[in-house]
């Protein structure tokens, strides 16, 4: 039998006295994820950073790896020796919910 792969989408929040790259913020999670679960976990994670504005991202992840993948945006505390704080706002199993929150988050702020 083929079990359907589901994806779920983190809008996740960071929080740092600077603004950070998107590039940072990949290399260390997968560092940290890799770290804490292992190649083949992380591999079969299905990491991918969407889309990332203004402290603010869109996170996809496999259904089976989400508890994973909140675990270690916990875990981050530093990048680049800058403190940082990465929290999840919402999460959904669709781009298009996803997308909507963070332009809702946009227009208030």
């Amino acid at each position: 039998m083929i079990d359907n792969i589901r994806d779920r989408y983190i809008v996740y929040k960071t929080v740092s006295k600077e603004v950070l790259k998107l590039s940072d913020i990949k290399r260390i999670f997968w560092q940290k994820y890799q770290f804490l679960f292992g190649i083949t976990k992380t591999t079969e994670a299905g990491l991918f950073f969407e889309e990332y504005k203004d402290g603010k991202g869109l996170l996809r992840c496999t259904q089976k790896s989400l508890k994973n993948t909140l675990i270690t945006m916990s875990l981050i505390s530093e990048i680049n020796s800058i403190p940082v704080i990465m929290f999840p706002i919402y999460i959904s199993g669709t781009i298009k919910k996803a997308k909507s929150v963070i332009e809702q988050m946009f227009r208030i702020v």
